[in-house]
């Protein structure tokens, strides 16, 4: 596994009444433990967000074309053409060895840094080979204040046309980092290759063996001319299609002159609270996890919310 190396590593405790990584009882992450390859149109899907900053483009890609549906994985493994980034462990206080514990971590494009800490962050590139970019169309306002001083702001943004494409030479790319979550117990599920090198890592005692795994099937592209759709992770970060104004605030954080690093900034911000926005807090029960192909803490919040 490329880079796991310079993985990181931070070890968070799960308090009592507090939940793990996946106890989310408003999301079910589907399983990923074999290989996985986006479909031909899937993969790059890049659009400019601001045409302030022409050369800043975003992977605008739609959730039908992740494993499952979703970019979140558990358990899960990164692709072979990505890396383990923002790794983190979790425990329960008090913890002795054999005790509870789950790890996580975001998965970066080899050719991508991470961006930002913690689970659902962001990965970037500076690229200078050519690639295709879609235009929004922007629709703005401008208002004047007492000293005569006019300032636009862009209202809205038409996201899905199709028809502006542009060819950019160089410039910095961002997309969001696919996350995957993982116990011990998952490892025999995994490639015998990854799950020793995660294993040896991590300092677990683990002997890998032949597996099957979970079969994942590669996704159908979508419709070019209905991109981004309503699902699609960073067309949601960014903003509504044409016609949906925005607020004064949201105005002025768009508006002309606005560095790009404050709009990366604010998305960045807005992935990681979309993350975790409806998530409750659950107690964490040691004894009640079941054994089955599903990670032991996704039956314990399965239990918690049932109870």
């Amino acid at each position: 596994m490329a880079g796991i190396e310079d993985a990181g590593y931070t070890l968070y405790t799960v308090q009592s009444g507090e939940f793990f990584p996946t106890s989310d009882s408003d999301n079910s992450f589907p399983p990923l433990t074999t290989s996985f390859t986006f479909a031909s149109g899937c993969a790059e899907q890049w659009r400019i967000v601001n045409p302030d900053f022409p050369t800043e483009v975003l992977n605008s890609v739609p959730s039908s074309c992740f494993p499952g549906g979703r970019d979140v994985n558990s358990p899960g493994t990164c692709l072979p053409s990505y890396r383990l980034v923002a790794l983190g462990e979790f425990r329960t206080p008090g913890w002795t060895s054999g005790g509870v514990r789950a790890w996580g971590a975001d998965c970066c494009r080899n050719d991508m840094t991470p961006m930002g800490v913690g689970r659902g962050g962001l990965c970037t590139k500076v690229f200078s080979t050519s690639i295709t970019a879609y235009n929004p169309v922007a629709f703005t306002t401008s208002s004047t204040n007492s000293v005569g001083e006019t300032t636009t702001y862009i209202d809205s943004l038409d996201r899905s046309a199709t028809d502006n494409a542009t060819i950019l030479s160089s410039g910095t790319m961002t997309m969001a980092a696919m996350v995957v979550y993982w116990q011990e117990s998952d490892l025999e599920k995994f490639d015998p290759e990854y799950a020793a090198t995660l294993a040896d890592h991590l300092s677990i005692g683990f002997t890998p063996t032949t597996t099957s795994g979970v079969m994942s099937e590669t996704a159908t592209p979508p419709n070019r001319s209905q991109l981004p759709s309503a699902t699609s992770n960073l067309g949601e970060a960014v903003g509504g299609s044409k016609g949906s104004g925005l607020s004064s605030g949201a105005k002025a954080g768009i508006g002309v002159g606005v560095g790009v690093g404050t709009l990366l900034v604010a998305l960045a911000g807005f992935l990681l609270y979309k993350r975790r926005v409806g998530r409750r807090e659950k107690k964490l029960d040691r004894n009640s996890a079941i054994q089955n192909q599903q990670p032991e803490f996704v039956q314990r919040a399965s239990q918690m919310q049932t109870a």
